[in-house]
């Protein structure tokens, strides 16, 4: 599904998706919140956004090689 960013910022766009991201990285502070990982995303220049998501073949956890 692909969705503007401004639409991705909305808690229910979220809301039961399983995400690939990225953690323990340094934290960093990010529009005044804390941050320690980073999901992996896509856009367009036309302002499409969309997270990468894994198949249902790929069981929570799993890291990346």
């Amino acid at each position: 599904m692909s969705i503007t960013y401004d639409e991705f910022k909305k808690i229910e766009i979220k809301a039961g998706k399983i995400c690939m991201f990225v953690t323990n990285l340094e934290p960093r502070n990010i529009k005044g919140l804390e941050s320690n990982g980073m999901l992996f995303a896509v856009s367009t220049p036309g302002g499409a956004f969309s997270l990468l998501e894994p198949n249902e073949t790929i069981p929570p956890g799993t890291v990346a090689a």
